[in-house]
């Protein structure tokens, strides 16, 4: 959900089509520590990005990677034990490994139903709107005749 928002947020900024970020070669991609590999978004979630009207593209679950973790700039994390987790999982790029919201853990709302997903989903949307207009360099504005 929070690759989906942040890509959202991106194509946004850059005033492109969601579907060509990968094209472009920017975008935020989605990984786990301990994901079971190619399991599909859950319903909540696409339920949750539905209501918040963000695309829900095809996704399936996988896990941080050495390739991944290289190719990442940055690599966000929900909780503080997540980015300590990645720190020892991969030490060079220890880093790149930040919380989403230093000091304060996101709430993981499996259990919580679609609800949970809306409100975990506003409080990443509201996150990740100042970091990537750190992180992206605006589209300039067309010039009018």
């Amino acid at each position: 959900m929070a690759a989906a928002i942040c890509n959202a947020e991106i194509a946004h900024r850059l005033r492109v089509p969601y579907e060509t970020l990968h094209s472009l070669g920017i975008r935020a991609v989605s990984a786990g520590l301990c994901a079971t590999a190619d399991d599909p978004m859950t319903t909540e979630v696409q339920q949750a990005l539905q209501r918040l009207r963000i695309p829900a593209p095809p996704h399936y679950a996988q896990n941080l990677t050495p390739e991944l973790a290289a190719q990442a700039e940055f690599i966000f994390c929900m909780t503080e034990s997540q980015r300590q987790a990645v720190v020892k999982g991969f030490p060079e790029w220890a880093s790149k490994a930040l919380c989403l919201q230093p000091g304060i853990d996101l709430e993981d709302p499996h259990g919580l139903g679609a609800e949970g997903f809306v409100q975990l989903g506003q409080k990443v949307q509201q996150l990740v709107q100042p970091l990537v207009d750190r992180l992206v360099a605006p589209a300039e504005e067309p010039e009018s005749a």
